[in-house]
């Protein structure tokens, strides 16, 4: 499980690995791309130089 915020339905909660759609190593950050709940498909960044991964770079896909 892991903890992500849906700009769509403004929502943070939890995610089951299967929500994850998919994984890049960029050289921003870990770039996971979810499917949430509510159908909506948005990209969290998140790693060592990033802020808040909750909210610091979702935006829907």
């Amino acid at each position: 499980m892991l903890a992500a915020h849906c700009p769509v339905c403004d929502v943070t909660q939890l995610y089951s690995y299967s929500h994850l759609h998919s994984l890049h190593n960029t050289p921003r950050g870990i770039q996971l791309v979810m499917d949430c709940y509510c159908g909506e498909r948005f990209t969290v960044l998140t790693g060592r130089g990033v802020g808040n991964p909750l909210h610091s770079a979702a935006s829907t896909v």
